[in-house]
C-alpha cells in the first residue's frame, strides 16, 4: 500500500486553504470542474493531484496517478 509522506503532503494544498491561496501557490489548474451538490463541491485538477473545495476552501487534496496501460 502507498503511504503518504510529509514531503508528498507538502506538495499539495492543506485543508482550509482558500481557492485564491491555492492558485497563488500552485498556479492555475489544468482543469476546473463545475460545482456540484449542496454544499457545492468544486474540483480543480493539477498535474499529479486534484483539490476538492467546499464553497471556496480546500476540504481534501489527493494524489492522482496515471492508470497503467493495458496492452
Amino acid at each position: 500500500t502507498d503511504v503518504a509522506t510529509p514531503a508528498a503532503d507538502a506538495a499539495r494544498p492543506v485543508r482550509g486553504t482558500s481557492m485564491s491561496a491555492v492558485e497563488a501557490r500552485f498556479g492555475a489548474p489544468t482543469r476546473r470542474h463545475e460545482a456540484v451538490g449542496q454544499p457545492p463541491i468544486t474540483r480543480w485538477d493539477y498535474p499529479g493531484f486534484s483539490v476538492f473545495f467546499e464553497y471556496s476552501h480546500v476540504i481534501h487534496a489527493v494524489a492522482v496517478h496515471p492508470l497503467p496501460s493495458t496492452g
